[in-house]
């Protein structure tokens, strides 16, 4: 973005009323602007230099209608405008200052929330406001960004643009204008969302150059900010997904390991690879096919030399347990000969340049041109030509190079390309995306284009196949991308701080409203060692989105490419993932149905820890798990800081009582992983892919520390009869001292979903030996079938028929 020159900051010269919940407002000079509030308490600002205001996207780009409330704006004390609403999904009040504009949100006592001002326009049409800050306020989020946790301090683009990560790089792929505040108020903390919504490039000051403002600017379309208050973190996110929209719920299959490579470029590598990881035991269920499986890079097309017999290949590999994704780009190539150009062409689906003629770019197949799929129709057309891989047993789509990216001139050497000289896409137009038949400068609409083009990846995925969980894979996207696709962190490096990088990556995309997200396992770029893959691949296994993929010429990063010792930790840290599966299927139900991302930096569990927003090399996998992985070389011990309650650690049993630090050995073979108290961890025996069956489908970790109150949902992990209610429900009850027992209530199963007769484990961890345990008040034998009782390995293990109806399980003495 260029420096821009703003005008004085606007004033208020007349107010009416706007519709409900809504004021207009009049500030001169024909600029405009309207404040808003929410039936959930988000307050919304839109503006434009003219007398127009944007037009709302919601509908053109299939988010969810703001929903006003019923305020109503009337005139206060000096002259100030106010509004207030209080319903069941929350509450606001506002109060609106003229000279100059500001805007104060409160909460009903009257205590501040925020405060917006500065609002200013530059002559060229771009936009500015700020959000006043205090001394001490952090901000997180902004989508996919470099650099720690914390971004108070950071001047930070958004531009989507392909750009191989290193450190410090912005801006990314993805531009996602969106982050959360997190104050100290009196040892209690106050979090608030805020939202940027702009297609065209924007720029956050975020307290660098007046450290008590976060400045937000953008080049083109007025300003669209809302605000999402909380108090709470959750609270934040919760608000802000239901406006941009939420992850659904994946299929099992794709929350496997996904093994991936720049390129696997025959059937015959496939199917080896494929024999391998069966043979060799490391679980896995999706292999990735980057361009080469293309007839000469064109997309939709296979290689017919090496790729003879795709849908063989692919019923082959599905027999196996594999699932099969490949990669499309939105670049078509030009190509008389080639059935997609030449339809595209005679519909007129691709981008052009603003005096009419055809818009072209260099990229993997040389000469391309790009739909445009602001345009409905051509979604639809975009849609439709992944008919062919469908058919062929396709399971996913990865959509990569959909910044757009692409270049001028080039140089080829073999299977080398490298770009000489960045691609101009000055001169191109769009369709306007909320007035299709309109045309726009492509720089005011370019960060939507990824989401455009997942969004008709996966509509039309899911009309074709209607009865399955669709799964689309992006490099880029907007606010609300999570409706679509999962996203990873693009080109990443095999080196340590690419390692360290991931975590405060993913958090802060988690916090964007991210929930599906990961980072290329062993790092895409140049050759990973066996202590940096071993390392990674053990916080790996635990992203949300679990890949390994790597570039032409680098080292192979197959876990046997390692040597055996590797392998071994890789096929364990993978074992682990397939033994969480329950765990972190419930992750993603509550995250399709409340926006709460998988992964969680400490602050989000406990906002009033004051050490927690410090933490950026720790991660909560939900509410229970906390993982400290190992991110330095050669390192074998590392501290990890435990927040207030009861942490027992996952490897060992031994048990901690928080806040405190500790010192943890950290062998290669092992990363600290800790459990919190009072958590009933669904898990199952390890399997080689999720079609596989378990030999126990379901045992319940239990380890003591606090009550808990949870509720197990079961369903056949692949169709889309969930959202018909055909699942299992069984409400569980931890009572971690019921008078001098331990209790776990498993409640009677409701639900449409049959489960088959199965024996259920619980595992008590860090138990010594008891001396009765009970199962509906009686006690019962010490054995290993059930109903009965063991003690080995410092817990005690529980068999009983899971039958479906109501048991009440006691250990005399609570542990």
């Amino acid at each position: 973005m260029k420096e821009q020159t703003f005008a004085s900051e606007t004033v208020v010269s007349g107010w009416k009323p706007a519709g409900p919940g809504a004021v207009r407002l009049d500030l001169g000079r024909g600029a405009a602007c309207e404040v808003s509030i929410a039936r959930d308490g988000a307050v919304r600002l839109r503006a434009a230099a003219g007398g127009t205001l944007p037009l709302d996207p919601s509908d053109a780009i299939g988010r969810e209608a703001w929903r006003p409330s019923s305020a109503e704006p009337y005139t206060g004390d000096g002259g100030c405008v106010l509004m207030r609403f209080e319903g069941p999904e929350g509450q606001a009040a506002v109060e609106i200052g003229g000279d100059p504009l500001e805007i104060r949100v409160r909460e009903r006592d009257g205590s501040p929330v925020a405060t917006l001002s500065g609002l200013a326009f530059s002559p060229c049409g771009a936009a500015r406001i700020a959000l006043e800050t205090v001394s001490g306020e952090r901000f997180f989020g902004f989508g996919e960004k470099c650099g720690g946790l914390d971004k108070r301090g950071r001047i930070l683009r958004m531009r989507s643009q392909d750009a191989n990560l290193r450190t410090g790089s912005d801006p990314l792929y993805a531009s996602i204008p969106f982050f959360l505040a997190l104050r100290d108020e009196g040892g209690r903390s106050r979090a608030l969302g805020l939202l940027l919504d702009a297609f065209a490039p924007s720029r956050f000051d975020v307290a660098k150059s007046d450290e008590d403002r976060v400045w937000m600017e953008t080049t083109a379309g007025g300003l669209d900010v809302t605000l999402f208050p909380g108090p709470r973190p959750a609270d934040v996110v919760r608000r802000f997904t239901a406006r941009v929209g939420r992850t659904p719920l994946p299929p099992r299959w794709a929350l496997g390991h996904h093994q991936s490579r720049y390129s696997y470029r025959s059937e015959r590598e496939v199917r080896r690879i494929a024999r391998q990881i069966r043979r060799r035991g490391i679980p896995t269920d999706v292999i990735h096919l980057d361009i080469d499986y293309m007839h000469g890079g064109r997309v939709f097309t296979w290689n017919a030399r090496r790729f003879p017999n795709p849908s063989r290949l692919l019923r082959d590999l599905a027999a196996d347990g594999f699932r099969v994704v490949t990669i499309v780009d939105p670049g078509v190539k030009v190509d008389r000969d080639y059935a997609v150009f030449r339809d595209g062409r005679a519909r007129d689906v691709f981008c052009r340049n603003a005096d009419g003629s055809p818009y072209t770019l260099l990229v993997w197949p040389k000469t391309s041109m790009l739909p445009d799929v602001n345009r409905p129709e051509v979604r639809t057309w975009w849609g439709e030509q992944h008919a062919p891989l469908l058919d062929a047993g396709v399971s996913g789509i990865w959509n990569d190079m959909n910044e757009p990216a692409g270049w001028q001139r080039e140089l080829r050497i073999g299977r080398l390309v490298v770009p000489l000289e960045a691609q101009d896409m000055s001169r191109v137009v769009q369709a306007d995306p909320v007035a299709a038949d309109q045309r726009v400068p492509h720089e005011s609409v370019r960060n939507l284009y990824a989401l455009q083009e997942c969004r008709a990846t996966r509509e039309f995925l899911e009309a074709a196949q209607p009865e399955r969980r669709a799964f689309v894979l992006s490099r880029s996207g907007h606010a609300g991308i999570q409706r679509h696709a999962a996203l990873w962190t693009g080109d990443n490096a095999s080196r340590w701080p690419h390692l360290r990088e991931s975590l405060p990556m993913l958090l802060n995309l988690s916090l964007s409203g991210v929930a599906f997200c990961g980072a290329d396992i062993g790092g895409f770029a140049w050759s990973c060692s066996p202590e940096l893959y071993a390392r990674w691949i053990q916080i790996g296994a635990l992203y949300p989105f679990a890949r390994t993929h790597c570039m032409l010429f680098a080292r192979r990063q197959e876990p046997w490419s390692f040597g055996r010792r590797v392998e071994a930790i890789a096929k364990a840290a993978l074992e682990l993932r397939m033994r969480l599966m329950p765990y972190l299927e419930s992750l993603f139900r509550e995250s399709e149905a409340t926006g709460a991302p998988v992964w969680r930096p400490l602050f989000y569990e406990f906002p009033d820890d004051p050490a927690a927003p410090n933490v950026e090399d720790q991660v909560m996998v939900g509410p229970a798990l906390l993982a400290a992985p190992v991110v330095e070389r050669g390192a074998r011990e590392r501290d990890v800081y435990l927040p207030a309650g009861t942490w027992t650690s996952f490897a060992s049993g031994a048990r901690f009582a928080g806040p405190v630090t500790i010192r943890v050995a950290a062998p290669l073979e092992s990363m600290p992983l800790f459990v919190r108290g009072g958590t009933v961890l669904p898990t199952r025996t390890p399997v080689r892919h999720a079609g596989e069956t378990p030999a126990e489908p379901l045992v319940l970790e239990v380890f003591p520390g606090a009550d808990a109150d949870t509720l197990l949902v079961e369903d056949d992990g692949e169709s889309t009869d969930y959202r018909r209610g055909v699942v299992a429900r069984t409400p569980i009850r931890l009572f971690h001292r019921a008078g001098s027992r331990l209790r776990l209530e498993l409640g009677a199963r409701v639900g449409s979903f049959p489960v088959p007769a199965r024996t259920l484990r619980v595992v008590v961890r860090g138990s010594p030996p008891p001396r009765a345990v009970l199962l509906d008040a009686r006690p019962i034998p010490e054995r290993e079938t059930p109903p009965g009782f063991a003690t080995r390995d410092g817990s005690v293990h529980i068999l009983v028929e899971d039958d479906g109806r109501a048991h009440a399980i006691e250990v005399d003495p609570a542990p």
